[in-house]
């Protein structure tokens, strides 16, 4: 039996072996035909043992073991966090320039008083300007919301990094499914943004909450009790940004 290297890895195979057992990339000793993309197309989207595929159901059936398999280094295991996160930023860019999100304001014209139809320009371009610059404000918000899942949960033993991960992937997985969501239930049945924006935020609870009761093995009440805090951290952090934003104020007004 003859042997060879690996092309990626350049360990030493077997010519008749399938994979590499190494860094476990496919052996091709055929020559590239169109055949041969095709086929890889085809199991690029629609095999279940793609990489991504199996990250996106097992964040569904498996979360601890998706969460788990980055941070202790078994890192091919899984879609990795922060290419999954990435991924869904520039999908979601590119989704909101085809699917924009419908306005949900509405205003009579003739019972404008002057100030209405201005102020609803301001509130379309805010809105553009949102979605314009969504995958930046996504990426951006990950460590935040790391952060206080990290004081919620700090005694449960995770340290920062690793919340860090775990909202990569758990973040990233509520933004795939909330495209669907808006593809579905706003461009396809054409439903009324608010039966849309209630649907997504029950998913967000409930699935935040199934994701960690999974993963830290507690009760349903212990979830809800992180919950409150969690929202309690929040609102703390918030009302001291506030505070010192008012101080700033007062001492270079």
């Amino acid at each position: 039996m003859s042997e060879m290297n690996c092309k990626s890895c350049d360990q030493k195979i077997k010519s008749s072996d399938g994979f590499c057992s190494s860094c476990g990339s496919r052996i091709m000793n055929k020559r590239l035909t169109i055949g041969g993309i095709k086929e890889e197309l085809v199991e690029s989207f629609f095999d279940w043992d793609n990489v991504f595929m199996k990250t996106f159901l097992h964040l569904f059936t498996q979360p601890k073991a998706v969460l788990d398999a980055y941070i202790s280094g078994a890192r091919k295991k899984y879609f990795k966090p922060f290419s999954f996160l990435i991924g869904y930023a520039s999908l979601a860019l590119f989704f909101f320039k085809f699917f924009p999100m419908p306005n949900p304001i509405k205003i009579n014209i003739s019972d404008d008083g002057g100030g209405k139809i201005a102020a609803l320009n301001f509130l379309n371009n805010l809105d553009a300007q949102f979605y314009e610059y969504y995958n930046f404000y996504i990426i951006l918000s990950i460590p935040i919301i790391a952060l206080f899942a990290y004081l919620t949960f700090k005694k449960l033993g995770n340290n920062y990094a690793e919340h860090l991960v775990f909202q990569s992937y758990i973040q990233s997985l509520i933004g795939y499914v909330s495209l669907l969501l808006q593809l579905i239930f706003l461009h396809l049945l054409e439903l009324n943004s608010n039966i849309y924006s209630l649907i997504s935020f029950l998913f967000i609870v409930v699935y935040w909450n199934y994701v960690f009761i999974k993963y830290y093995d507690i009760s349903l009440k212990k979830a809800l009790w992180a919950n409150l805090k969690f929202i309690g951290i929040i609102i703390i952090t918030a009302l001291v940004s506030l505070l010192l934003v008012l101080l700033i104020i007062i001492i270079f007004a």
